[in-house]
């Protein structure tokens, strides 16, 4: 018997990046006496069909609601709705500044981006004989935390490289190769390609192979843990993709799970003071988790582990 039912919800949700996020939460589920923990999410980028799903969780009256969305103004509105009708809602991974969510559990994501670019410039950089020309490839404009990536690599680069601009892969590999091929015929020479979600440097990788090009032609980093870019990173120089970044994924899900437990108990806000009554935020409102680390060569043997 469950007596309260939590859901997380996210975007693109059969990316290989929920694997390690989504086993954490169903796995507090099965040791955590009268609790249902259940993971979901349309399988692409689609904000409608998100915004759908979660509609029903609201008529359902679930206990508590995780959320991650590739567009926060869309999904703002929707997570409104279910706050005004008593269900917690935290946002993990990408924020919805602009909602009633309860909080947001996220990571610097541009400082983790500017620690990719300041890796390429230190190891890389050298061996380009002219300024190195720099592509980078986002999930989408309206995803933040793609946007802040993004940010944080335009401004680690400065002016050592020359930023060409961006291509949007819609978080698929498919959607990645097709944009970056179509870039080099626009730009010709593309000395690093930054990828900012673990499809965009399984793209760049099919790309360069349609192109001719041959591993270290042009730098390439990506994101996440994608046994794909592991194995490259674990090439070094004869790979095709040098670096990624990790997150402490399964940390951040457990914070979520512990601030709907403190939701649906009622100790959430301290009973000596007067929280509550004056309406004052019981928890910061961004809960910042440390990054973990860039992933090279160097230590890509700690994350090789089985596959879940």
């Amino acid at each position: 018997m469950h007596d309260r039912r939590y859901v997380m919800n996210v975007a693109v949700s059969k990316m290989a990046f929920w694997r390690e996020p989504k086993h954490t939460w169903e796995k507090i589920g099965a040791v955590t006496p009268g609790l249902e923990m259940m993971f979901g999410g349309p399988a692409n980028n689609d904000v409608s069909k998100q915004i759908d799903e979660l509609e029903v969780l609201i008529e359902e009256d679930v206990s508590g609601l995780v959320v991650f969305s590739n567009n926060s103004a869309a999904v703002a509105p929707t997570i409104n709705r279910a706050v005004d009708r008593g269900i917690p809602v935290i946002t993990a991974f990408a924020d919805v500044p602009n909602s009633k969510r309860l909080a947001h559990i996220g990571t610097d994501q541009a400082r983790l981006a500017a620690a990719i670019a300041g890796f390429v410039m230190n190891e890389y950089t050298t061996q380009i004989k002219r300024k190195p020309r720099v592509l980078v490839a986002i999930g989408g404009k309206t995803a933040l935390d793609q946007v802040e990536r993004l940010d944080g690599i335009r401004k680690a680069i400065g002016d050592r490289m020359e930023y060409l601009g961006y291509v949007e892969d819609g978080f698929n590999s498919a959607e990645a190769e097709r944009e970056i091929r179509r870039a080099f015929l626009s730009y010709e020479d593309i000395d690093v390609i930054f990828g900012c979600n673990s499809q965009s440097a399984i793209g760049a990788v099919a790309a360069l192979q349609r192109l001719q090009k041959d591993p270290g032609d042009v730098v390439v980093t990506g994101w996440d843990t994608e046994k794909e870019v592991m194995d490259e990173i674990k090439l070094g120089r004869r790979g095709w993709i040098q670096a990624t970044a990790v997150l402490y994924s399964s940390y951040m899900v457990q914070v979520c799970f512990a601030l709907l437990e403190a939701a649906n108990f009622g100790y959430l806000y301290p009973d000596t003071l007067n929280t509550r009554e004056l309406q004052l935020p019981a928890v910061p409102p961004m809960i910042e988790i440390p990054m973990k680390e860039v992933v090279t060569i160097k230590n890509v043997d700690e994350y090789l582990g089985k596959q879940l």
